[in-house]
């Protein structure tokens, strides 16, 4: 695993470890809220017992008071202290019930709290685990794709030679393929041509090649360190035209441009563009070295200029 993926994989692991705290904290801070009130509750419990005690004695010393009016006038006592004891039940069973339907009313609140505070923290909770799941799925295609990488083919290309260039001829260019990958390049195929063209040229220019129908295409396996020559030519004779302006260099060049497609060892598609330009000096030299040789094709090692554009592999 490369430093990169190292600090990513330990960014999610540190910010997997603050989320999952930060849900523990809350847990916990309404865990302790709802026991601070539970406490608080017991607590108000026992203060109404006490006070429920005193209201008994209370009564009764009232009810006893009473009773003894009663007695004295020659009334029946019996029935006073019944009376007043059932008066005071009834009295103490409404409070009762009215302190219940408080408790109830209360730990309802809470409850309805805990729903309403659960609900974001949920909803909090499984946006986490997507984004989660999405990092570590980016984390794998990551490792697997700088693991393919390592060890797929990579073709390059370098313009070799040219020859035959002459009025009347067709000009052709030889170029080295290299796969300077650790994996075989299969189904390697090249097409190539050489033209004389505007200079410099156009910045969105698209395929400079493309094969006519019909047409035979070199189809073989380059291992790794591998090299093979491939060759190329214009699709027309040269003209006196082009000859006069590849030579005089204002505004065209001769240019060697092709494309290499290939398949690695992960099944994926490849492909490796070129084009690169000589200048007219060069080629002057060139020419005089290859008429110097006397007479037949005399293909003269060309030193080539990468062009500014359809110079891209994938």
């Amino acid at each position: 695993m490369l430093g990169s993926d190292r600090v990513r994989y330990a960014a999610t692991i540190i910010v997997r470890a603050l989320w999952a705290a930060l849900v523990l904290y809350w847990i916990a801070s309404l865990g302790l809220a709802i026991l601070s009130q539970a406490q608080t509750v017991r607590n108000e419990y026992r203060e109404y017992q006490r006070r429920s005690e005193r209201e008994e004695q209370e009564a009764a010393k009232q009810i006893a008071e009473k009773c003894a009016v009663f007695f004295k006038s020659g009334q029946s006592v019996a029935k006073c202290l019944a009376d007043g004891i059932q008066a005071h039940h009834n009295k103490s069973n409404s409070d009762q019930e009215l302190q219940a339907q408080i408790e109830a009313t209360y730990w309802t609140k809470w409850a309805a709290l805990a729903a309403l505070f659960g609900i974001p923290v949920g909803i909090l909770g499984l946006i986490g685990l997507f984004w989660s799941l999405r990092q570590t799925r980016a984390a794998i295609s990551n490792d697997r794709e700088l693991g393919n990488a390592e060890i797929r083919a990579y073709v390059s290309v370098t313009p070799l030679t040219l020859s035959d260039f002459k009025v009347g001829s067709i000009p052709k260019i030889t170029f080295g393929i290299e796969n300077k990958g650790t994996t075989p390049a299969y189904s390697i195929r090249h097409l190539a041509s050489v033209a004389v063209l505007p200079y410099p040229l156009l910045d969105h220019q698209g395929d400079m090649v493309s094969a006519v129908p019909g047409q035979k295409i070199p189809d073989q396996v380059l291992h790794s360190d591998g090299k093979i020559i491939g060759d190329g030519r214009d699709i027309k004779p040269l003209s006196a035209e082009d000859y006069k302006r590849s030579l005089e260099g204002k505004d065209f060049r001769l240019y060697a441009f092709g494309k290499i497609e290939y398949r690695d060892v992960f099944k994926a598609d490849r492909f490796t563009k070129f084009c690169a330009y000589v200048d007219p000096d060069v080629l002057s030299k060139a020419l005089k070295v290859q008429a110097a040789s006397g007479p037949g094709p005399g293909a003269t090692r060309i030193d080539w200029v990468f062009a500014h554009v359809h110079n891209e592999a994938n």
